[in-house]
């Protein structure tokens, strides 16, 4: 972005805790905007802005499936399936 003076660049998402902003690749505040959206406040001149999304719950579910993967290889493996099959 471009700016002349001290703005506030909104973004149009939903403001979450999760956001992440960097301004010039040096971390910034996301700040919640008009209710629901999301600004980071850009100094004059020319900036690069990246906003990155990692709420803590997705560290969370990445964390639970890995467990239940591990669980079910683990159970099959256990069983012998599908590697053996049962006489009957």
């Amino acid at each position: 972005v471009k700016s002349s003076t001290l703005q506030l660049l909104v973004v149009g998402e939903s403001y979450h805790s999760g956001w992440q902003a960097r301004v010039d690749n040096q971390p910034a505040s996301v700040l919640r905007t008009d209710g629901d959206f999301m600004g980071v406040v850009i100094a004059p001149g020319d900036h690069e802005i990246t906003l990155k999304f990692q709420p803590e719950s997705l560290h969370y579910g990445r964390l639970a499936s890995g467990f239940g993967l591990s669980l079910l290889v683990v159970v099959m493996a256990a069983a012998g399936w599908p590697w053996r099959r049962r006489n009957d």
